[in-house]
């Protein structure tokens, strides 16, 4: 984060930081309070560290990020992580088609497990396939790799399937209220097809994991919302760190497996209606005729 992106979120929070000075203490400015937050967030330090490096006590410094993350999340998802209309799933769909190739498409949809310490008294809940202990993040993106929807807290046990349909994308998407686009052409076919989602350890309590992981979403994506051509924009995100739509693969995919961050599994049958796989099936045929690209058969050792 560049110094004038720091003072543009700033800007944003400084408000809900500033706190009363007291006769017996003055208190700690909000800037300082965005500062040591994002150090915590961006490098993951312990707070027993963050409070030594700063000479504040360990529960001054966990009650600033609490705090903190929170107001982060209340005041810049309502900017940066709005609820699509109608109208942005037709630009988001324009940025599969051009970018990925992909037409139809309102979104990657995908899931991960968020490695927590074990919450006390919780028994099984939290516990994953891997034998961690998780809360899960459901969300959906667009072809610039900003979140478009989230859902964060669902239990680590919980199957793709089962946090997906009691999700506000899922049920949202079942009752008929998301505002997709209705089905059209595929581009140089007759098939007419719906748009489509394309489905692809902290030492805190769940509620808190929850509140950081917002923060960290909201502040991505008013990263990513930002002039990447301005000097220092590329700090956050690397040329050649994200895949770019291209036959190569993106940086990030060899730091995939040190991260916190764990896939969903499939714990119910993966059994799917017969219109789900007559429109896979239309998809699929559609990407080997009329939607190829010109390297698709090189990529996989074909030529």
């Amino acid at each position: 984060m560049t110094p004038a992106q720091f003072d543009t979120v700033l800007s944003i929070v400084k408000e809900d930081l500033q706190k009363q000075d007291t006769n017996y203490r003055t208190s700690i400015p909000p800037d300082f309070r965005l500062f040591v937050t994002l150090r915590y967030l961006a490098t993951g330090d312990s707070l027993a560290s963050i409070s030594t490096s700063y000479s504040m006590g360990h529960t001054t410094v966990w009650r600033i990020v609490r705090e903190t993350t929170q107001i982060l999340w209340n005041r810049l998802s309502p900017i940066f992580v709005k609820a699509p209309t109608n109208e942005d799933y037709n630009l988001i769909e324009k940025g599969f088609r051009e970018r990925w190739n992909f037409p139809n498409c309102i979104g990657a949809v995908d899931g991960k497990h968020i490695d927590i310490e074990a919450p006390y008294k919780s028994g099984s809940q939290y516990y994953n396939y891997k034998g961690r202990f998780s809360i899960v993040l459901m969300a959906t993106c667009d072809a610039d790799y900003r979140f478009t929807t989230v859902d964060v807290g669902a239990y680590g046990r919980q199957s793709d399937a089962g946090i997906f349909s009691i999700s506000a994308l899922g049920t949202r998407l079942e009752s008929g209220h998301l505002g997709i686009p209705g089905p059209k052409l595929l581009p140089e076919s007759t098939k007419q097809l719906p748009s489509l989602q394309d489905i692809s350890t902290t030492d805190c309590c769940p509620a808190d994991v929850e509140s950081i992981v917002k923060a960290c979403i909201a502040l991505h994506n008013f990263l990513r919302t930002q002039d990447l051509s301005a000097p220092g924009a590329d700090i956050y995100c690397p040329a050649g760190f994200v895949d770019t739509g291209d036959e190569d693969n993106g940086a990030w995919r060899q730091e995939e497996d040190s991260l916190a961050l764990r896939n969903l599994t499939r714990m119910s049958s993966n059994m799917h209606s017969a219109a789900a796989r007559e429109m896979r099936e239309s998809f699929a045929e559609y990407f080997v005729n009329e939607g190829a690209v010109e390297w698709r058969r090189r990529i996989v050792g074909l030529d």
